[in-house]
């Protein structure tokens, strides 16, 4: 973000909504209505049914480990576990 403190033209990062200056949005109110409303969709889609998974908690959180720590081998096939044609 230096690049915008030196920046000669003012204000190039600015977000506008068209509202007047005292009732204008801040960037921070911006984002956390994006996230609440994300989540909102999320959670409401989950309750009426249109958002299903067939994945079990533990393979969630599998995942979640194997993003965590890349370089470990959760997948061990060595010659004698791989499987046969």
């Amino acid at each position: 973000m230096d690049c915008t403190l030196v920046c000669p033209v003012a204000g190039i990062l600015e977000m506008k909504t068209g509202l007047p200056a005292n009732r204008a949005l801040k960037p921070v109110n911006i984002g956390a209505a994006i996230i609440i409303l994300f989540v909102g969709l999320v959670y409401l889609a989950q309750i009426t049914g249109h958002w299903q998974s067939h994945l079990t908690e533990r393979d969630f959180r599998v995942g979640l480990m194997m993003m965590e720590a890349p370089s470990r081998n959760f997948h061990k096939a060595g010659p004698k576990n791989r499987p046969t044609r």
